[in-house]
């Protein structure tokens, strides 16, 4: 219940526990509630921590100035400079706003997004265990199937008369045998799936799973419309439009980066003074 508490997202396999009816005894080689709590360590989660990571450790504000210059200039190629300029830019105040409100939406966005991304692999494994439920119970029932077809043959083969009826149940056999044959094949697909991202010996012990029926989904999704809470799918959706407004806005206060300037000037002169030689320039645009 830790997860639906912090994300308030309804997601069909994720209604913990009592959702899907499990009454589990663990044991030494599988431990279900393990196997979904490591889906915080899961890889597919890897990208979005590390963007995170990057933004939470390097300065991403905008300078204050766009840029600085120092120009000389003299009137020979061998003498030395007697015009010293020396000029600042600063960057417009806005451009500088935009960039920042958009580092907050981003931040927003991202932690939003780790939210849904832990949401589909929480999803993914429960999906997986449900599927593994089913085709391992499909496996044993084809399996029971079988033994039925092989002694029904077996009684047909004593009588002179079930030639037909003979083809037709050793047909049967071979369709059910086809399917178990495939139904363990998924299934064996699947444990290795499930060990691909927790390890453990043996088989899931899933003998004990019972699958949710349809009027507890009913029940459940009514009491998810009468929670006031968002859907972090839609609020990841909404941080989307409000990141794409913030890029553009920065487009838009860029064409006004540069907004002026200001220089300060010395021409030295010896016969004139300190006070004299100084100058200063500024430039709005």
């Amino acid at each position: 219940m830790l997860f639906l508490k912090k994300t308030r997202v309804f997601v069909f396999c994720l209604f913990t526990m009592g959702w899907f009816g499990i009454n589990y005894t663990a044991s030494a080689q599988w431990d279900v509630n393990k196997y979904l709590a490591n889906t915080t360590n899961a890889a597919e989660l890897q990208l979005i921590r590390d963007q995170i990571s990057f933004l939470d450790n390097n300065n991403m504000s905008s300078p204050r100035l766009r840029e600085v210059e120092l120009r000389l200039r003299t009137n020979s190629i061998v003498a030395a400079p007697d015009d010293f300029r020396f000029r600042v830019a600063p960057l417009n105040p806005l451009e500088r706003r935009a960039n920042r409100d958009h580092l907050t939406v981003l931040r927003e966005q991202l932690g939003s997004q780790q939210l849904v991304d832990f949401s589909q692999v929480m999803a993914s494994r429960y999906y997986m265990l449900v599927n593994y439920w089913y085709t391992a119970n499909f496996s044993r029932s084809q399996t029971e199937i079988a033994d039925r077809y092989k002694f029904l043959i077996a009684t047909a083969a004593a009588s002179s008369e079930a030639g037909k009826e003979l083809i037709r149940l050793e047909k049967r056999l071979f369709m059910t045998e086809l399917k178990q044959l495939e139904a363990k094949a998924t299934t064996q697909e699947l444990i290795f799936g499930i060990k691909s991202s927790y390890a453990f010996s043996g088989e899931p012990d899933l003998s004990m799973f019972q699958m949710v029926t349809v009027p507890q989904v009913l029940q459940y999704i009514t009491s998810l419309k009468s929670e006031s809470a968002d859907n972090i799918f839609l609020a990841n959706e909404a941080n989307k439009v409000k990141l794409s407004n913030a890029e553009w806005e920065i487009k838009r206060q860029e064409s006004f980066s540069n907004i002026g300037f200001l220089q300060a000037e010395y021409r030295a002169n010896d016969n004139r003074t300190f006070s004299e030689v100084l100058g200063v320039q500024l430039g709005i645009k």
